[in-house]
Formats: structure tokens, C-alpha cells, sequence
């Protein structure tokens, strides 16, 4: 921990843009969580709160050490993954669970008094046993005097109306916005008046008005005798000097006498006294299963080894469960006691102690110097040797393994401020940062989370003569919780490296996680403190400045039309504003006849204004196993703009097709016998030289081509910048806030949609969120050269055009068997030379059956019409087989 005066606490860290020190980060993200609204009715802030699972009413965990505060960052991530929570009343609230509103309306003071209180509507609508429709509320009231008691309301024919309980008493109630596990219904807050505070006496004989004073639970000053019951092991109870009172202590004890009464902490109860003890005798009762027995037969019970029935009179003793008590004596620290015992049974001597050495002292560590401002922060952007106040100590032995992971999780998540610890992918993960600062999403391995858990709490051992000592965190408890499977950390869309557009329109720009998108913005160390300004309502003079800097950039490069462009001007926003597109995005393709010409130096400044480096560079792969191998890898790095450079010949991957149009992508994991799925919000980039699409990615691409028109382009002298990459790195910032101020513009227009808008189909999102920003700032022609892409680049289209022609001059509108149109092949060389290059390749190959691989192509072109009117389509079927059959859908109108 540090401590004042510490040279770490004067660390620089990022708070909204500025550098500052950490002691006085620590300061204003105290002050923002205090400030922070909660999630949880401000009538109910003084209470304290339990996690409970989703959607019912049974505890997450150990529930009696659950005291959680209104604001506590566990409780706030618990609610938010739509869990449900229960209120613990104290300080003064008292609460009504009223089961039965309606029988209670007959009831003055309830009308007139309790009603006007801060209430809460619960989700039953009927008695679960009788089926009875009811209606349920929850009625918070104060009353300081009432004791930490519970009355049961009930009319005289028995009908149940619910109880009131006074303040710390120990049960709990579900909590406003929970779920009602019965019906789905929310707890709704339907009275939002602050709790008014009510007079005990007036209270009281509200009660007893329903609960007669004669039917209400007895208080004998005598303690009730308990019944003579056996104890097991009397000599190992003694030597060890066990308790009952060290096992099975009541959840709400009470003093009668000598004994002790109370609700039974294994399987509660109502009535406040269903479990007696008598330290004196050493022994318990359970008055609900008729049960007891002594001290070990109490450590069976609360250690789950047996059930309290199991001790009815009659069936004392242990049995066969020796060995699970020993183990656990042996994990509440009898270890010695034990073994001593072990010693005298068999007549051993006692062993000699070793003397004691003298202990060293330890060095005392030096102070982590502040790191050089003009180095890479990666050394110190997650230190670990300095820590979060508060830091808490976890005891972890003679403890169950649950419990010891629940206070480390509960660590981990408070000093998981700023978020630096994420879930994505079902894989807790983090943020690496290599030598050159490109960040990256990576996998949290043991020794990561390990560290992570000495950061975040001080690990103890209580040794045999019942000192502490510190040591690493266990490798058990980093086990458990990598195998949760399910974890409140803060889900991780992605990684960005510069200032992008929220969904709602406002712009990400300060460093670290952000909630509302859930990407982590990570900056160059050279850009963190580089100034850009945008208007949150840009004039007309600004966005006219804004298009002067984009049209700077691009003033030297030959594109072939305006179209093309504009359509780089929408490639350059897309990754900015990419969370604004609640859809998929298709991929720009860089296309030119020539090497030299310009379009790999467009696809680098794509890069360098969105991420401040060139985009990932990805050669296309060969194989469809290739192609997903290389997507999962780029998808699991989360990086936000990717090139498939190099293009050569046809590209073609019905991977990469179907990948353009999916927000989430599962495969499985390189190495791995397990799937991952993943969120997809990257851009994707082509570049090549006369680029060739196959199969169905014509439709999904738009174009931008290029052409110098002349021999030799890269020998142009006649360029304004010729250093254009050292050009538009000076000149990153100014570049973004035009990017922005154009986007904003959009925004407070009321995001207008032009009424001429392309269409390209799956991309709806980007077309009216890319192009109404294009609209809107007076830039046309976007998207114009669609046809010209797909009469320039769609190869596949024109050949099984040739190929439905050559077969329909055959076979006009004749079904036809696959094996005919195979054996013709065989004989008719027109017939093969109209292939389409997919089919000749195989039919040359012949390593598969050709009749297989036509019949899977003629299927996956089915009912498509071709721009000459041709279509194959299925004709009949006999014995199974499918015959086909080419028609023209210009003369031949289908039934």
C-alpha cells in the first residue's frame, strides 16, 4: 500500500485527456463513485445488500457476511447483468412484507398510515399453494424502537397476510428491480415517497389488532429443557476442548438462562428459536428435526458432512464418517492437536522442538522511479507494485474454496479502477502493449491473473501456533476463477487508438475503458497529449474547413472517377464513426491496373489517421481452413481496421463473404478443441492490381479504382506531398477533428436521411449512417460505380452466364441428370471450354466426383437469374436423383 510522501503516488496516469498524478486521480474517481447514481432507490441507500442468483430468491454464495453498500462496484455489476439483490433493513427502516394488499385494505391503519410510505410492488400475482390471485408489496417505514424481531400477520381463519420486521433483523427482502422468480415480473416501485417514520405504540396495536397478544411466540423465563442426547468422542472433544457454541452458533442468538436459542444456521426457519444450545452440557437440539448431539456431531452439521435429521434419539453416533470429520478439524486448525493426540496412542515420545532461528530482517525495497516522460508507457502502464487503497487480507486456509475465490473476485473488481481486467470471448483478457505500442486483446494466463490477485489483496496462512504469515496467492483459488466460466468484469468489444463516435453521437476521447461502447481506447504514447478540438454544434465554416484538410490528403492520387473518390472519403470515416453502425460494413477494395499507382499509400492512411500506425497487414490465404484460421486470430487481437494486401488473381472466400455480413463469428480456437465466439466490428480493406471476386463478394465490397495512366506511376514527380505519411502522422489530429466535425454535423442535424440513398444490400446501417454524413456535407456520388465493380471485378457472374447459354442451346428447358450432362463433358470440348473456372479445375483435377461438385454448384446457383434471363432450376426428380433444367425467364413465365 502506498503511503504518503511515496514517490509512486506521484505517477503520472490519464484522467479525461490530461496527465496528472495518481494520488490525485485516486482523488477524483473516490469523488466520481460517490457522486455516482445508483441503481438502487436512494430511500434504501442506508440499508445493507446481498447478491442473489438471477431471477430468484436463493442467495449467490454465502449470504450472512453479504453487507454490501448501495454503491459497492460488485453489487453495482451484479445488478446490471440483470441479477437479482436483496435489502437488509437497519439503521431504523423497518419493512412490511405484505402478502395479501387486498385483505389488508380492510385494515384502517394500513390505508391510512403505512400505504403513504416508500413501497414497493413484488412480482406475485397469486398464493402459490392455493392459487388465490394476490398482490404483494414491500412497505419501508422507519421506527427505531421496534426490536430486530418478525411478526407473522394472519386473520382468524388463518389466512396469511404477511409479516413485519423490525430494523437489523436478520432476513432479507428482494430488492426494486429484482425479477420475480414465479411469474417474470419486476419488483416495481409504485409509492416513490421517502419512508416515513411511523409511532411504536401506534404500530404495536396495529399488530396485535391482526396477531392476538396471547398468540404471539411465548417468552418463558425459564429455558426449556433439552433433551438428553448423545455425544460421540467424548475424550477427542475434551483433549481438543471442542464447542458446540464453535460450530453451530444460532443466526440470531438469544440468552434464556444458560442456554442459548436462535434460528438454525443450516436450514433457518420463522420461529426465532427452532435450535437451543447449552455450552454448559455441550450439547444442541434442533427442535425442527427433533435432533441433537455434541460438539463433533455439530461440526458434521455445519460443515455439510451430515444433516441435522441424521442425529434424530436413537441414531447417535458418527458411522462411517470418521475420516471426513477428522479432515475437518484438520481444516479449522487441529492439525497439531491431532497429531500429539496420534503421538499417545501409540506410545511415541513427544518430538524435541528445533530451535528457533533468529530472523533476518527484510531488505527494505527501494522506490520505483518515475519513468522517463519521453520512453514507451508500456512499463508502467500496469504497475504492479504499487496498489489500490484499500487492500484487503484474505485468510485462505481452513476454508472452503468457494469462499476464498468470492473475497479475491471481490478484491480483483475493487482495484479493477480503471478497468484494466475484461471479459470477452468467455476469457477473462487484458490489454498488452508490445515494444512498438500496438496494443492488442490478449488471453489472461495463471501467472497474469496471479499477479493480478497479489495487486489487489495481502494473502495469509495461520500457521500452527496461531501466528500469520503472508503468502502468494494460491494457484487454487487462480484455477477457480479462470474456470468460473462467467465473470463481472467489464465485457471488452475492442481496442481503438484514436478518438471515435459513440452510438448516442458524442466522442470517445478519454484514455482507458469506456462503458457506453465497451472499447478501450489506447493512444501512441506521442498522441496521448495531442490537441484536436471539435464544436459540439460545427457551422458551416467548420465543416467547410474540415473538408479542406480530408481533400489535402488525397489531392495527388489519380482516381478514376468521383465516386471512387468519395467512396475513399466513406472508407477514411467508417472506422471512426463505426460505432454509430448497429450493422455490418462491407469491405473497400483499392483496385489498379498497375503496381505504383497509389492505392497501398491510401489503405496505409486509413491506418495511420484511425490507429496511428498502417493497418495489419493479412495476405489473402489459399484454403477456406486458412482463411478462418487467419479471421479468429485477427478477430481475437481486437484490432479495428485490417488489409488483405497483395491481392493476386481472383478473391475468393465464402469465409470472408460470410464474415462481412455477421456481427458475431464462432470458430474453433487454433490449437484448441474449443469454440470461441466473437463480436465483429472490424473494417476490412482489399488491395491488388485488377482484382478478380468470386463467389457472392461482389455485393459485399464497394470500389475504389485508381489509374495513372501511364508506364511507370511511382516515377510521378508532381506531387504536393511527397512524404504523405510523414505528412498526415504531423497532422493526425487536425485530420480526426475534420473526420469528426463532419460526423458531429450530421448529428445535430438530427442525423437526416437524403431521400436519393444507394442501396446495397445487408448494409442498410452504413449506407444511411456513412452516406446521410456523406449527404449531408454536400459530397455526391457515393457508392455511384457499383456496376461498374461488378462488370470490372465479378468474374464468376459472366462465366456461368456462358456456361446456362451453352447448356440451354442443348437442352432447352429440358430436365437433365447431372451424370447426362457429365457424360457429355466427356465428348463436347464447347461444353468444357464453358465452364467456369471453379468447375474446370475440378473437372480437370478429378481427384473428387465431378458429378458431386456439379450438383453442389447448380444447388447453390438454384432459381438465381442471370442479366441475360437464363436460370437453372430443378426440373423433376426420379429415384432420388434431381434432374435440372435451364429455362428463360424472359419467354417462360413459372407456375
Amino acid at each position: 500500500m502506498t503511503k504518503p510522501g511515496d514517490p509512486s503516488e506521484d505517477r503520472p496516469t490519464y484522467y479525461k485527456g490530461k496527465t496528472i498524478p495518481l494520488k490525485e486521480y485516486r482523488l477524483l474517481k473516490a469523488e466520481e463513485r460517490a457522486n455516482a447514481p445508483s441503481l438502487i432507490p436512494h430511500q434504501l441507500h442506508g440499508c445493507n445488500y446481498m447478491l442473489l442468483q438471477k431471477d430468484k430468491k436463493e442467495p449467490a454464495g454465502k449470504w450472512r457476511d453479504q453487507k454490501y453498500t448501495h454503491n459497492d462496484p460488485l453489487l453495482t455489476a451484479h445488478i446490471k447483468n440483470n441479477h437479482n439483490y436483496g435489502v437488509r433493513i437497519t439503521g431504523g427502516l423497518c419493512v412490511m412484507d405484505a402478502d395479501h394488499v387486498a385483505a389488508l385494505m380492510e385494515y384502517p391503519y394500513f390505508v391510512d398510515v403505512l400505504m403513504d410510505s416508500f413501497t414497493v410492488k413484488s412480482g406475485k400475482e397469486r398464493d402459490k399453494a392455493t392459487g388465490e390471485p394476490r398482490t404483494g408489496c414491500h412497505i419501508y417505514f422507519y421506527c427505531p424502537e421496534l426490536p430486530a424481531d418478525k411478526w407473522a400477520l394472519h386473520t382468524a381463519d388463518g389466512v396469511d397476510l404477511g409479516d413485519i420486521r423490525g430494523s437489523d433483523h436478520v432476513s432479507y427482502v428482494v430488492g426494486p428491480g429484482s425479477i420475480h422468480p414465479d411469474t417474470g415480473n419486476k419488483y416495481k416501485v409504485i409509492n416513490d415517497a421517502d419512508p416515513i417514520t411511523v409511532n411504536y405504540d401506534d404500530l404495536m396495536a396495529f399488530i396485535h389488532s391482526i396477531v392476538p397478544e396471547e398468540e404471539e411466540e411465548a417468552q418463558p423465563a425459564k429455558a426449556e429443557k433439552i433433551p438428553k442426547v448423545k455425544s460421540s468422542g467424548g475424550s477427542i472433544t475434551d483433549k481438543l476442548g471442542l464447542n458446540v457454541t464453535d460450530f453451530l452458533m444460532p443466526i440470531n442468538p438469544r440468552h434464556r438462562e444458560h442456554q442459548i436459542e436462535g434460528n438454525h444456521p443450516v436450514h433457518k426457519g420463522n420461529t426465532g428459536s427452532n435450535l437451543a444450545l447449552d455450552p454448559i452440557a455441550n450439547v444442541w437440539w434442533c427442535r425442527h428435526c427433533t435432533s441433537g448431539g455434541g460438539a463433533l456431531e455439530a461440526l458434521a452439521v455445519a460443515d455439510g458432512i451430515l444433516d441435522c435429521s441424521y442425529f434424530k434419539v436413537g441414531n447417535a453416533g458418527l458411522g462411517d464418517h470418521w475420516a471426513a470429520i477428522f479432515d475437518a478439524l484438520k481444516k479449522r486448525g487441529y492439525s497439531a492437536q491431532l497429531a500429539e493426540m496420534d503421538r499417545e496412542r501409540k506410545g511415541l515420545p513427544k518430538p524435541v522442538p528445533k530451535p528457533v532461528p533468529k530472523p533476518v530482517p527484510k531488505p527494505v525495497p527501494k522506490p520505483v522511479p518515475k519513468p522517463a516522460s519521453t520512453g514507451s508507457p508500456a512499463a508502467w502502464r500496469e504497475p504492479r507494485t504499487t496498489v489500490q487503497p484499500p487492500m484487503p487480507t484474505i485468510g485462505v486456509n481452513g476454508r472452503d474454496l468457494k469462499d476464498v475465490t468470492e473475497d479475491t473476485l471481490r478484491a480483483l473488481h475493487l482495484h479493477n479502477t480503471p478497468p484494466t481486467m475484461f471479459v470477452r470471448a468467455g476469457k477473462l483478457v487484458r490489454i498488452e502493449t508490445d515494444e512498438k505500442e500496438i496494443p492488442k486483446v490478449a488471453d489472461m494466463s495463471k501467472d497474469a491473473v496471479r499477479g493480478r490477485c497479489s495487486c489487489a489483496a495481502h494473502f495469509t496462512r495461520t500457521m500452527g501456533d496461531k501466528s500469520e504469515t503472508l503468502v502468494y496467492p494460491p494457484l487454487d483459488i487462480v484455477s477457480d476463477i479462470l474456470a468460473l466460466g462467467s465473470w463481472l468484469f467489464p465485457t471488452l468489444n475492442g481496442v481503438i487508438e484514436a478518438p471515435a463516435m459513440r452510438p448516442d453521437g458524442t466522442i470517445l476521447s478519454e484514455i482507458g475503458f469506456d462503458e457506453a461502447t465497451g472499447l478501450y481506447y489506447s493512444p501512441t504514447y506521442e498522441f496521448r497529449n495531442t490537441p484536436f478540438s471539435v464544436p459540439d454544434e460545427p457551422t458551416q465554416e467548420d465543416v467547410d474547413a474540415a473538408k479542406k484538410v480530408i481533400a489535402e490528403i488525397i489531392c495527388d492520387f489519380p482516381f478514376v472517377d468521383g465516386s471512387s473518390r468519395i467512396n475513399f472519403i466513406a472508407a477514411l470515416i467508417t472506422p471512426i464513426v463505426r460505432d454509430l453502425i448497429s450493422g455490418s460494413v462491407p469491405m473497400v477494395l483499392f483496385d489498379k491496373p498497375q503496381p505504383g499507382t497509389g492505392a497501398s499509400l491510401l489503405t496505409e492512411i486509413i491506418g495511420i489517421i484511425s490507429t496511428g500506425r498502417p493497418a495489419a497487414m493479412l495476405t489473402a490465404p489459399k484454403t477456406s481452413e486458412e482463411w478462418k484460421k487467419s479471421i479468429t486470430s485477427t478477430l481475437i487481437e481486437g484490432r479495428l481496421v485490417v488489409t488483405v494486401d497483395n491481392i493476386e488473381g481472383k478473391l475468393h472466400s465464402p469465409e470472408l463473404a460470410s464474415l462481412l455480413t455477421l456481427g458475431m463469428w464462432t470458430d474453433r480456437i487454433l490449437g484448441r478443441s474449443e469454440m470461441v465466439t466473437l463480436v465483429h466490428r472490424m473494417i476490412w480493406i482489399g488491395n491488388g492490381n485488377n482484382i478478380q471476386l468470386g463467389g457472392d463478394l461482389p455485393r459485399r465490397c464497394y470500389w475504389v479504382r485508381l489509374d495513372a495512366q501511364m508506364a511507370r506511376p511511382q516515377d510521378r514527380k508532381t506531387f504536393r506531398h511527397k512524404g504523405l505519411k510523414k505528412y498526415v502522422m504531423s497532422h493526425r489530429a487536425e485530420i480526426l477533428s475534420a473526420v469528426l466535425i463532419l460526423a458531429r454535423s450530421w448529428i445535430v442535424a438530427g442525423r437526416p436521411e437524403p431521400d436519393n440513398l444507394p442501396t446495397l444490400g445487408g448494409y442498410e446501417e452504413w449506407i444511411e449512417t456513412v452516406g446521410g454524413i456523406l449527404a449531408h456535407v454536400g459530397y455526391t456520388g457515393f457508392i455511384d460505380n457499383q456496376v461498374a465493380m461488378y462488370d470490372a471485378n465479378d468474374v464468376d457472374t459472366p462465366q456461368w452466364e456462358g456456361f446456362l447459354a451453352a447448356w440451354y442451346k442443348i437442352w432447352p428447358s429440358k430436365p437433365v441428370a447431372v451424370a447426362i450432362v457429365v457424360a457429355r463433358l466427356d465428348h463436347d470440348s464447347d461444353l468444357v471450354d464453358a465452364l467456369p473456372d471453379t468447375l474446370a479445375d475440378a473437372y480437370l483435377d478429378r481427384q473428387k466426383s465431378f458429378v458431386r461438385v456439379l450438383g453442389k454448384a447448380l444447388s447453390g446457383k438454384k432459381d438465381r437469374r442471370f442479366t441475360s434471363g437464363l436460370s437453372i432450376v430443378v426440373g423433376n426428380i426420379e429415384k432420388r436423383a434431381v434432374q435440372w433444367k435451364v429455362i428463360d425467364t424472359k419467354n417462360v413465365v413459372r407456375k
